[in-house]
This record gives C-alpha cells, sequence and structure tokens, in this order.
C-alpha cells in the first residue's frame, strides 16, 4: 500500500511538515519491507512507525501548548486514541493473521493523513500565527 505526498498534506509549518513528510516516506519504505510470514520483523516495523509518530506527537503538542491552541486536550486525544489503536492491533500478531501486516498499515496511514487534513488543518492558524509573532 503506497501513496505519494500531495501538498494538499501540507501545514506551511516547517516543522511539522517535515515531520509529517518523513513519517509518510517512512511507512513507504518500511512496508515494502515487511515479510508476512515473519511477524517479529513485522512487530518491529510497527514499533518503528509508533516510536516516530509519538516523537512527532510530542513536539507537535509542545509547539500547540505554546501557541495557545484552544483545543489541545482533545488533539491530544486523537494521539492517544491512535496509540492504543496500533498498540491493540499488534497485539493481534500473536494470533498470526494472515491479513493483520494489512490491517495495521492501512490504518496507521489512513489515520494519519486524515488526522492531517482535518485536525492539523484546525490548529494551523493559531500556530502560524504563533511563530510568526515569536
Amino acid at each position: 500500500m503506497e501513496n505519494n505526498w500531495e501538498d494538499r498534506y501540507l501545514l506551511n509549518i516547517n516543522s511539522i511538515d517535515e515531520q509529517h513528510k518523513a513519517f509518510f516516506d517512512l511507512c513507504n519504505k518500511e512496508i515494502h519491507q515487511i515479510n508476512p510470514q515473519n511477524n517479529n520483523h513485522l512487530t518491529l516495523v510497527i514499533e518503528k512507525l509508533t516510536d516516530y509518530l509519538k516523537s512527532h506527537f510530542k513536539h507537535e503538542e509542545e509547539l500547540l501548548k505554546k501557541s495557545g491552541y484552544k483545543d489541545l486536550e482533545n488533539h491530544i486525544k486523537q494521539h492517544k486514541f491512535f496509540i492504543q489503536k496500533v498498540d491493540s492491533l499488534k497485539q493481534e500478531l500473536d494470533y498470526n493473521n494472515p491479513v493483520l501486516n494489512e490491517k495495521i498499515t492501512s490504518f496507521m496511514k489512513k489515520w494519519f493523513l486524515n488526522h492531517i487534513i482535518q485536525s492539523d488543518k484546525e490548529y494551523q492558524k493559531t500556530v502560524t500565527k504563533y511563530l510568526k509573532d515569536k
């Protein structure tokens, strides 16, 4: 499952856009290397992608807090939901579900893109103003 980066995903917030693009590239690269017969490898790939997003979420949340973004609490809840969902999917690896790798990677990418297009766009003006006035 490969998607290409599109400019419509840009927020025009350099640090965030760079992280979004890097996750997107990492996701495409790692998905191609998944061996569906090797659950240990799949676990490592999912952990690598999740760790990257946790780091991104931390950076994003700190920036939202500094900018005074009013819906910060809800945004953090969305991040937590994502991490919990991926963790629950990883637990399914123990059951050797043959379509699980596609299920996890599809969820990660679809959720992430939807999050950028909808939720992240909501803070764009607040953060852009904060960075401009800084």
